[in-house]
């Protein structure tokens, strides 16, 4: 049985490029977020990625920290790769 203090969690991953934005839809709001990629991403809540977005590099650990957001979006800062993403509702 699920406690109060429990919360939903959907996990999703994109594959991206520096060529186009890729969106991942959440299919609810999310309140806070972890996320972890294997190449610098670029990333953007609620609306396509571009260049002057949050960076994220590889060698950074997981990351994690409140944010309402329903879709998530990803653009490579000089290639490809992965971005993991787990949202909390």
């Amino acid at each position: 049985m699920a406690g109060p203090n429990d919360k939903a969690v959907e996990f999703e991953s994109i594959a991206f490029n520096n060529d186009i934005s890729r969106e991942a839809d959440m299919e609810g709001l999310c309140t806070h977020v972890v996320l972890k990629t294997t190449a610098a991403v670029r990333i953007h809540f609620d609306g396509s990625a571009s260049t002057g977005d949050f960076l994220l590099e590889s060698a950074d650990q997981t990351i994690e920290f409140p944010a309402k957001f329903s879709r998530i979006s990803a653009l490579g800062n000089a290639g490809s790769g992965t971005l993991y993403i787990w949202g909390l509702r």
